[in-house]
């Protein structure tokens, strides 16, 4: 399993932008294992330096909220948008909350 910060970072930041546009189908292979690849940063001890591990995990719990909301799941959604601001995930252009979806609320 690939855990070099940079490579999480860009599979996390194209699942988030095709998320966002609604596009899943063109990143179901990155997107089935993002969750993988969360949890064996958070279980694993050895996975990455904790100064690295804490942006790389907010950027991959904004993928999962991000492809959660897609189908409507917003609770879930909502709670992994609130761990990655928690995990003090820096904001890139292509998902800094500003440009985040707006969802009429009680959609799902």
């Amino acid at each position: 399993m690939e855990l070099e910060p940079w490579i999480l970072e860009v599979q996390a930041v194209a699942v988030t932008a095709h998320a966002w546009h609604g596009r899943l189908d063109l990143v179901e292979e990155i997107n089935g294992v993002v969750e993988d690849r969360l949890g064996a940063l958070l279980t694993r001890r050895d996975a990455l330096p904790a100064l690295v591990n804490f942006p790389v995990c907010g950027a991959l719990l904004l993928a999962l909220g991000a492809v959660d909301l897609d189908p409507g799941r917003t609770r879930s959604g909502a709670r992994f948008l609130a761990l990655a601001e928690r995990f003090h995930r820096p904001c890139r252009r292509t998902t800094c909350a500003a440009r985040w979806p707006q969802w009429p609320v009680g959609s799902g």
